[in-house]
């Protein structure tokens, strides 16, 4: 074993052996700049894109694999003079004979495990060493929630007479578990990546203590969330505070990535029983809509009729989103963020989208041969189908594309407004308002607008196959991937990359001023 300083200020390497002929190293580096990441991604032979991922301090936490390569961010929690916790950014890679950690400070669960895991004999490789070091990271929340713990234990109970100075303190203290909560969540995520998804660079023994790690991590987390709601239970007797309407960009954006990877990596057969319960469920709302509607058809205008059908459309959508089936149109969210954030390949996007779409429409076809049996639906609602599928269907080209747009505007809108809203009160809210705006606006949705046609087809409309694909799925699809992934994906990840770079320039500031005082 041998310490080697290189010529970069900001670089400490230590170096033990593994066996007679072979050494491995462990590089340390503080805040590199530009040119020390090159410089390091030429010795280690680093990859161009992994080298991006470094470069980027919005990549959330979590690990992405790369040929015989693997990147690790993890959120390291600290607790300031003051008591208030902050994260530092920490991240670690490995190669085949090096790891290679990166900090914008020194911090102190790095140290701790090189010392550890050097005094082991033999230490092992270098997924053992990213193993010891997540085990002190995880010794540091256990750290922070001990002095949390011991904070509320000393503190006054709040009642109905309970002081100001109690109520402060207690709220301070809720603020400062749910940001620890927050950090254990996220941390849970990517221990639970790095557990079990069989990465090349993690070996049997590591993974098992990855586990360790990821299980008391778990029950840490729910330790905290148990408490925090009686805390929560207690402020809420004594005390009115106004609670807010829905998370922030960032969160919202931190929570679509966590989701999205674990929807890219399911299975296929999963995507597509998913997918096909839900081209099932949605086509109970053009049910739901057209009994509502069809028995006024003789005694109101259309547009009222179809006014009145759109209020009980969106019964598909509680059906969809409550039983947890899946439409194409979620997935233009977030799994896309996943893919943008690095947690998931292309590749991987297509095949979703690919079977989410195809089974949506086997489940439509299904559900369109069931109704349409005789005796199943009245006159006045098979009237209103086929009329719909008419209005659907001879569009100019034009109009069908744009009311597509909206469609996927709409759609993928529920998907950001879901994961923001809190209570499912809001939440069965957002579901019935999104699913009347669609319907009433007669937006075309690519497997919402299909089902109500295969109805109608099943009823005796007269639409050919061709005329359906032609003049609405193609302008469907097309419009709903355009609404769906400028309008909302794009922006909404923008608008959170740049709150987050605002709010690190004003810690920054903070920060600075802080120091000179």
């Amino acid at each position: 074993m041998r310490n080697t300083e290189t010529p970069t200020p900001s670089l400490n390497t230590v170096s033990w052996k593994v066996a007679p002929d072979r050494e491995l190293r462990h590089l340390s580096t503080l805040h590199p700049s530009r040119e020390e990441l090159q410089a390091l991604r030429q010795s280690l032979g680093l990859h161009q894109s992994l080298l991006h991922q470094l470069q980027d301090p919005d990549f959330a936490p979590g690990a992405v694999e790369f040929p015989r390569q693997l990147l690790v961010r993890l959120n390291v929690p600290e607790a300031n003079a003051e008591g208030t916790l902050r994260w530092d950014r920490l991240d670690v890679v490995l190669t085949d004979d090096a790891v290679l950690t990166a900090a914008p400070r020194s911090l102190r669960p790095v140290e701790q495990a090189r010392a550890r895991f050097l005094r082991h004999d033999p230490p092992g490789g270098t997924d053992r060493f990213l193993a010891a070091l997540v085990e002190e990271v995880v010794d540091g929340f256990d750290a922070i929630w001990r002095t949390l713990r011991k904070e509320l234990e000393g503190m006054e109970a709040p009642g109905p007479r309970a002081s100001a100075g109690a109520l402060v303190a207690m709220g301070k203290a809720q603020t400062e578990m749910s940001e620890l909560l927050r950090g254990l969540q996220a941390a849970r995520e990517c221990l639970a990546q790095l557990a079990y998804r069989g990465f090349q660079r993690i070996g049997k023994v590591a993974a098992a203590e990855l586990l360790a790690s990821h299980d008391r991590l778990k029950g840490l987390a729910n330790t905290v969330e148990q408490v925090l709601e009686r805390i929560s239970g207690i402020t809420e007797e004594t005390s009115s505070p106004t609670e807010e309407l829905s998370a922030e960009s960032p969160e919202v954006i931190d929570t679509a990535i966590a989701l999205g990877e674990r929807r890219l990596h399911r299975m296929t057969m999963a995507h597509a029983m998913t997918a096909l319960i839900g081209g099932l469920a949605v086509s109970f709302g053009a049910v739901a809509m057209a009994w509502t509607a069809g028995p006024w058809s003789h005694v109101m205008e259309h547009n009222q009729v179809h006014l009145l059908g759109s209020l009980a459309f969106p019964i598909g959508f509680i059906i969809l989103l409550v039983g947890k089936g899946e439409l194409f149109t979620e997935n233009f969210f977030v799994p896309v963020t996943g893919v943008m954030s690095g947690r998931g390949k292309v590749r991987d996007l297509f095949v979703l989208w690919g079977s989410t779409l195809a089974f949506n429409l086997v489940g439509a076809v299904v559900f369109a041969l069931l109704v349409s049996r005789p005796g199943v639906m009245a006159d006045g609602a098979k009237h209103f189908l086929v009329q719909l599928a008419h209005d659907k269907v001879f569009v100019p080209w034009s109009t069908a594309f744009m009311k597509a747009v909206f469609a996927g505007w709409l759609m993928t809108m529920l998907t950001w407004l879901l994961l923001a809203a809190r209570g499912q009160g809001s939440r069965l809210f957002i579901i019935w308002m999104m699913g009347f705006l669609i319907a009433a606006g007669h937006f075309n949705h690519v497997v919402i607008s299909a089902a109500e046609v295969f109805m109608a087809m099943g009823l005796g409309a007269p639409v050919s196959v061709r005329q359906w694909a032609w003049m609405n799925f193609l302008p469907a699809l097309l419009g709903n991937l355009v609404g769906g992934l400028v309008f909302v994906t794009l922006l909404g990840y923008v608008q959170a990359h740049s709150l987050r770079r605002s709010e690190r320039r004003m810690h920054d500031v903070l920060r600075r001023r802080g120091t000179q005082h």
